[in-house]
């Protein structure tokens, strides 16, 4: 078992207070610190007894495989207080995450998970009754989060911290965290912003969420997540999302898409597990939003029969007589070839990813009319996905086909 060493705040005054009555040479204290999952830290301690001009000077190091710290604290006589500050802090997540997440309680949630990037740590306060105070602030610069496995990728982070209470390590709002691009599975999210707090309880208070997705803009509405049930019930709102981008996942059904379309959805996920349980998206709002099928013959016409029967065909010859063309045929022939395009009135999509990565079932419902009006008012079109979002199993068309009569 590896050994560990720590020093608290009681045990640095009596080595200040020592140190003191004694009236010798600097003194300093060397040793080895071995936390699981983290690199093996050395550290130092140095005491500098007091001159006229300048009290005590304690000046405490930690230094590993990505970390860097030092520390310099002073007693002062009137408070009986230990003042402190952080002269230096450099830590590398990669080298330190796995500790990090252990830390946190996160081995499982975050397992796969893999971070770089560069962080650095201030701070100053008072040291009092083994409780310190006083404020820290974390700085992520350059940062990347990643996880090959489940194919997401994040770079560009940038995270700025600050705790004022560091015992319950709560967080004021403002905190920020920027992430310049995510890739999630195929999908790319730029520009995502988050700003948060933390409460006593390890509740987190979401204030905004915002990215750039799609060709628009996503956001988030307020939520919090409480850490005893960290289940994500979130409400999410687009603005502006290109039809195109937002097809490019049902490349066999859809030839070609233009415009822009808003509206609101909602993502259910248990944090517990590495994809969400659900994703809908409504599309109610559209700005010249057109689509253009996939030429597949048949895929429409084929409910539609050539002629309309009028009359029984027990009346014989005269039901024969007063059997004309169905004029939906050739229109629906011209839209399931794609030479006729569709505007797109309202869209659902309902996402339900599966744990094996990349696999997952999908269901898109599109409300539509011709854009060159005919015969045909409206057309409803489901289209299901089972697998990989890559790759369309089944095409159907549901039986919600509206025409004019004849």
């Amino acid at each position: 078992m590896p050994r560990r060493s720590q020093l608290r705040g009681p045990a640095i005054i009596a080595l200040l207070a020592t140190t003191l009555a004694a009236a010798t040479p600097p003194a300093s204290l060397t040793g080895n610190l071995h936390l699981d999952s983290a690199p093996p830290v050395v550290w130092a301690m140095q005491v500098e007894t007091a001159t006229d001009d300048q009290p005590i000077l304690l000046t405490a190091t930690a230094r590993a495989d990505g970390l860097d710290l030092r520390v310099t604290a002073t007693p002062d006589a009137a408070t009986g207080r230990l003042r402190w500050r952080i002269t230096k802090g450099s830590i590398d997540p990669a080298a330190w995450w796995p500790a990090l997440r252990a830390r946190a309680g996160l081995d499982t949630t975050l397992a796969g998970w893999g971070a770089g990037g560069r962080i650095t740590l201030s701070g100053e306060g008072t040291w009092h009754e083994g409780r310190p105070a006083g404020a820290v602030a974390l700085a992520w610069d350059d940062g990347t989060l990643f996880n090959d496995e489940l194919g997401i990728d994040l770079r560009a982070i940038s995270a700025r911290l600050r705790c004022d209470d560091l015992t319950s390590l709560a967080l004021p709002a403002g905190q920020r965290v920027t992430i310049g691009q995510a890739n999630v599975s195929g999908i790319t999210v730029n520009d995502l912003a988050l700003e948060f707090a933390r409460s006593t309880d390890g509740t987190i208070h979401l204030a905004r969420a915002i990215a750039k997705i799609f060709g628009g803009e996503a956001s988030l509405d307020p939520l919090d997540i409480n850490p005893a049930t960290p289940v994500l019930h979130a409400a999410v709102n687009l603005t502006d999302i290109s039809l195109f981008e937002l097809v490019t996942f049902i490349p066999e059904a859809i030839a070609s898409a233009d415009g822009k379309l808003s509206g609101r959805g909602s993502i259910t996920w248990d944090l517990g597990s590495r994809l969400p349980e659900k994703f809908h998206l409504h599309i109610d709002r559209s700005d010249n939003a057109r689509l253009s099928l996939a030429a597949k013959p048949g895929f429409l016409s084929s409910s539609a029969s050539p002629r309309l029967a009028l009359l029984p065909p027990s009346w014989g010859p005269l039901a024969r007589l007063f059997n004309p063309r169905n004029p939906a045929r050739a229109p629906l022939v011209e839209i399931e070839m794609g030479r006729t395009a569709l505007t797109v009135e309202a869209l659902d999509i309902t996402l339900t990813p599966d744990t094996p990565g990349d696999h997952r079932s999908a269901r898109v419902s599109l409300q539509t009319r011709p854009a060159t009006p005919g015969v045909i008012k409206s057309l409803s079109i489901d289209i299901n996905i089972n697998g990989s979002l890559r790759e369309v199993i089944s095409l159907g068309l549901d039986d919600r086909l509206q025409t004019t009569t004849p």
